[in-house]
């Protein structure tokens, strides 16, 4: 089975969903450094891309969409702004699974102390 995955960070969730038995479609992530890191523990197809941006329409029919979107907007250790913080990836994270129409998606979000 294939997987897209949003906010794809260092790849944590990626590790788990490949020894599962996941194929990455697509690893999309907008932080260099942590793209930096995915290649370097030789994950495939890393797209180093914005999800505000990121046209997930070719991923259409991809079994699963993943990710782990920025806690900051709704966590305890953040400002508490929800939807008016600029970190809300919450509509993209939407859009992609609209766009790709998976069987199944799986997102985390902590409501803990996040960086």
């Amino acid at each position: 089975m294939r997987a897209v995955e949003v906010c794809a960070g260092m790849g944590a969730m990626a590790l788990g969903f490949q020894q599962a038995g996941f194929e990455h479609a697509a690893l999309i992530e907008k932080e260099a450094t942590c793209v930096e890191i995915l290649n370097k523990n030789a994950f495939l197809n890393v797209i180093h891309a914005n999800a505000e941006t990121f046209d997930f329409r070719p991923y259409k029919g991809v079994e699963v969409v993943c990710g782990g979107v920025p806690c900051q907007p709704f966590s305890v250790a953040g400002q508490h702004k929800g939807q008016k913080d600029a970190r809300n990836l919450w509509p993209h994270v939407i859009r992609a699974v609209r766009e790709i129409q998976p069987q199944a998606f799986l997102f985390e979000n902590s409501s803990a102390m996040c960086s």
